[in-house]
């Protein structure tokens, strides 16, 4: 094989591997962890009045009740974004909205790394590729995970659900609110059933 055939030969395989490591990269970023479920015989049709179902709403103890005034002055929002207004004595509720903050505790891998390099020095090109496996143990992260239903009014059946986790942990208070009112967004982003997240 000819200098010219293996210069071009590395040189292409270079690209190759670059665009796969940036495809992987960008489609990772990507990724949304909110999880929607659905009642697909149920009608979402026409202006929904909604009233709360606090008695099966709320939060898992060990969880600070601020979070729970905050999920819920969120929702609020995002309702109202969505075409929701609250029941009054002139319009009775045709749905119900229950919410819930849990605590969840996981463990995660240490995680492994990869590069991509190339270059040519003196007429001779090389690629080269890397990979580190870290040794470390596992870390136990700490998430909070919103939840969000829609249930008949009449028999109390779910029709819609959405929830996400995020992390909290050292943020201001005014950082945990953003945080709570992009997470309730981000839910209502899959609202009603077949909607794309804008």
């Amino acid at each position: 094989m000819s200098n010219f055939t293996r210069l071009d030969l590395l040189a292409k395989t270079a690209t190759v591997m670059v665009m796969l490591l940036a495809l992987t990269t960008i489609t990772g970023c990507q990724t949304s962890n909110v999880v929607v479920d659905y009642d697909t015989e149920a009608s979402f049709d026409g202006t929904q009045y909604y009233q709360w179902l606090e008695a099966r709403s709320g939060a898992d103890k060990q969880l600070s009740p601020l979070l729970l005034d905050r999920t819920k002055a969120a929702l609020v929002s995002e309702l109202a974004n969505a075409g929701f207004k609250p029941a009054n004595e002139v319009n009775a509720a045709n749905i119900l909205v229950r919410y819930y903050v849990s605590a969840i505790t996981r463990t995660e891998e240490p995680k492994s790394a990869g590069s991509v390099g190339f270059g040519n020095f003196g007429g001779s090109s090389a690629v080269g590729l890397s990979m580190s496996f870290p040794l470390g143990k596992d870390k136990v992260v700490q998430e909070t995970q919103i939840m969000v239903d829609l249930l008949n009014m009449e028999t109390e059946k779910l029709k819609w659900r959405g929830s996400k986790e995020l992390k909290i942990s050292a943020e201001t208070p005014e950082e945990i609110t953003a945080l709570i009112n992009s997470a309730v967004k981000e839910i209502f982003g899959f609202y009603p059933p077949g909607a794309r997240p804008k």
